[in-house]
């Protein structure tokens, strides 16, 4: 499955909003999409709009109310849609707000939702529609159509689908004295019975990763008694039967170690999974810390910098949530994946997730042009205003992995690369290769272009051969 799609006919700063989502040569969805833009060009917005459309489906209810008529939006504060029911007309409340092209294996379909809150699914005669001035009541599907659907639209946990939005992230600590995520064995085992196919990745849910990480090693020991039931391993020893499991059943601590000791190390520290504590009782919980390398001595996740926390927070809950599953039909939205990382660890950061995710499409949203550089140019979606205040896009023009500042000033089009300082010393430099050929006494001359060459080897401007 995957988002080909995306039509906001009227809402906030979208009018006649039609985005494509496939690769302009061979016409097959695309697989990864960076959003770029200004502040306020919707980059959070669509990544708010898919999630709550394919939440829809799944009739789980919207993170994020969408009620134009109050100024509100996707992600503007969780205003509820039935306090402006009663201000707005009929035909504002059925207007479509939001909708999303969706292509599986043998069929596409629409997502829709309106300005009222409610939800339909259209087949491809939606195409043909007035988006702007559709209403969720047209080419709707019928009941039997709706049941003709049904298998594709079925979102299972166990079948593998998965979804998974990741909000920018704050400076949020665990509350004072409390070391650990608060959870314990007896919720993480709520996942045996019912594995959420929807989940929101950021520190306010970072109890929810310590669950999953429980899970999976209680999984493990219940994989490893299954296995050592199994009639061709009864007659193995122990040491035999538990180096074959391990050659298929890695454990989750260590696997994830590996991934925090990225960027750990580079700090001097690393995640001591050899002295984690699993939970044995209800009411335990998992203790497993970061510690310094040198010393030996924990460091509470708290005391750990901003950057760091986030960051293997983030990543490793949605490792988490792939690890040892088999994702048939994935969708990552990732927003500001950039936030307080040193610039040289973005160099490699999209390659991080996407050893990490399987058939998934990848949607992310920044402002760095390191992270951006990584995609191809029409992964790119550059969102921009035109002349009326409405948002338009366009794909990128760089080609992936060029230099960054390439990026700055063609794809985010930034004015100048220089601060204030810099273009005024830009423009002396200018100002100097013009006078130095003019001037005949040889002392000034020799000043002005000791002035030049310093100005020069200080902003790295050309130092063009000048007259003597």
């Amino acid at each position: 499955m995957r988002i080909t799609r995306i039509v906001i006919p009227n809402f906030q700063q979208f009018s006649d909003f039609d985005l494509s989502l496939s690769d302009p040569i061979t016409g097959k969805p695309l697989d990864r999409v960076c959003f770029i833009g200004r502040n306020g060009t919707g980059k959070s917005t669509l990544l708010r709009v898919i999630y709550d459309l394919l939440g829809r489906v799944a009739n789980r209810p919207p993170q994020y109310a969408a009620v134009a008529t109050t100024g509100g939006g996707f992600g503007g504060g969780g205003i509820n849609p039935v306090s402006v029911i009663q201000t707005a007309s009929r035909y504002q409340q059925d207007e479509v707000l939001a909708a999303a092209k969706l292509v599986t294996d043998d069929r596409s379909f629409w997502l829709c939702s309106t300005h009222g809150g409610r939800f339909n699914i259209y087949d491809e005669r939606f195409e043909l529609a007035d988006w702007k001035h559709l209403t969720i009541g047209q080419y709707a599907l019928s009941d039997s159509e709706r049941a003709e659907f049904g298998e594709n639209l079925r979102w299972d946990a166990n079948k593998g689908d998965l979804v998974i939005f990741v909000p920018p992230d704050s400076a949020g600590t665990f509350p004072r004295g409390q070391l650990l995520p608060s959870t314990s064995l007896n919720e993480a085992l709520r996942l045996f019975k019912e594995f959420p196919v929807f989940h929101e990745v950021s520190l306010d849910q970072v109890s929810k990763f310590w669950n999953v990480l429980i899970y999976q090693i209680k999984k493990r020991e219940e994989d490893w008694q299954k296995y050592l039931q199994e009639p061709a391993n009864r007659q193995k020893s122990v040491g035999e039967a538990a180096e074959e499991f391990d050659k298929t059943h890695s454990e989750i601590l260590i696997t994830l170690a590996d991934l925090w000791n990225k960027i750990l190390a580079v700090a001097g520290l690393e995640f001591d999974y050899k002295s984690a504590k699993k939970p044995v009782q209800l009411n335990e919980n998992l203790e497993a810390f970061v510690r310094v390398i040198s010393s030996r001595t924990p460091v509470n996740y708290n005391a750990l910098s901003t950057g760091i926390r986030n960051f293997i927070f983030r990543v490793g809950h949605i490792y988490s949530l792939y690890f040892g599953r088999q994702i048939n039909r994935g969708v990552l939205l990732l927003d500001e994946p950039e936030n307080s990382l040193h610039p040289d660890f973005l160099y490699d950061l999209m390659d991080v997730y996407q050893s990490i995710i399987q058939n998934t499409q990848f949607f992310t949203a920044t402002h760095s042009p390191i992270i951006a550089a990584q995609f191809q140019p029409e992964e790119r979606v550059i969102l921009e205003f035109d002349d009326d205040a409405h948002v338009v896009a366009h794909p990128g023009v760089t080609p992936i992995g060029d230099d960054p500042n390439d990026l700055l000033s063609k794809d985010f089009e930034v004015r100048s690369l220089y601060g204030k300082e810099g273009i005024e010393n830009w423009e002396r430099f200018l100002e100097l290769r013009r006078e130095i050929p003019t001037v005949l006494d040889s002392d000034q001359k020799r000043q002005l272009i000791q002035e030049y060459m310093r100005i020069g080897n200080a902003y790295n401007f050309s130092p063009d051969a000048i007259s003597q």
